[in-house]
């Protein structure tokens, strides 16, 4: 069946995020337990947004280092995607770009690569590594993404700013589906060695706390576009995904595989029922 544009494994569903490079070789059966799996994130060009340390324990979720190293198009292509050519489930490569010249070429180098089912871009990134999304920006970056492909295409809202308003320019633009949202940015210091806990001193947050923050965002996206939404944040549990879907999303993503298959598995419906399962999305 079709989820925004990209042909998944009917049951159970999903589109799965996997850490890229250095990353062990997924479980074969965690893979089969979801519709397709979403890898990256991936740049042009091999860049350095800071040295790798982290992850920070916080009392509200853990901190992360965002990105701190991106090993650029040609080595993703040769570490990643080929090490899933075979993979039981649709591939979608998630991008990033500073602007919207440095994205279709980006893209333009995956078109060879016939593996690759869909595409996600992420709009925005808690380091600042990419100026703050508004409408107007969204709109050129997916509009350049468009044109440079004609596979389906997922857009990764921020959390700041007016969602709504950059979700309908995404829409518009040509996104075939949306996710909300993107990773809350935070900072974390230590105390004892008076700076920093991370290398890239801005991180990505995640655990609990963040989840009713996205659950509010999705709410919102919901209601101003048609596209399918994916709720990402926070979720740790299949009690989690349906708070998810009740806000409206059509799918849920989770950063780990292994948390992602088990979730797809437990609200999958007995094998002789008609119904189908959601989405369940892994980031």
């Amino acid at each position: 069946m079709l989820f925004g544009g990209v042909r998944i494994n009917p049951r159970p569903l999903g589109i799965l995020v996997l850490a890229g490079v250095g990353q062990e070789s997924p479980d074969p059966a965690d893979l089969a337990s979801v519709g397709a799996v979403c890898v990256g994130p991936v740049s042009l060009r091999p860049r350095s947004r800071g040295s790798a340390t982290g992850p920070v324990v916080t009392p509200s979720g853990t901190l992360a280092s965002c990105g701190a190293v991106d090993v650029g198009l040609e080595q993703f292509i040769e570490a990643v995607l080929v090490s899933l050519q075979r993979a039981p489930c649709a591939v979608v490569a998630r991008v990033f770009a500073t602007c919207p010249e440095e994205l279709r070429a980006l893209i333009s180098g995956l078109e060879r690569w016939e593996r690759v089912d869909g595409l996600e871009i992420e709009l925005g990134s808690p380091d600042g590594a990419q100026p703050g999304i508004n409408p107007l920006l969204a709109a050129r970056m997916v509009a350049a993404a468009r044109r440079a492909t004609r596979r389906p295409l997922l857009v990764e809202l921020p959390p700041d700013g007016d969602v709504s308003a950059v979700a309908r320019a995404a829409e518009e633009e040509g996104a075939d589906a949306l996710v909300a949202v993107g990773p809350f940015a935070g900072v974390a210091f230590d105390t004892a060695a008076r700076r920093p806990a991370l290398g890239t001193v801005i991180g990505a947050l995640s655990g609990p706390a963040i989840r009713p923050l996205a659950l509010r965002r999705v709410l919102s996206v919901v209601r101003s576009v048609r596209v399918p939404v994916v709720g990402a944040g926070g979720i740790e549990s299949s009690e989690d995904a349906r708070e998810f879907l009740l806000a409206g999303a059509s799918a849920v993503r989770t950063d780990c595989l292994f948390t992602a298959a088990r979730i797809a598995r437990e609200l999958s419906p007995p094998a002789d029922s008609p119904a189908r399962p959601p989405p369940v999305l892994c980031g």
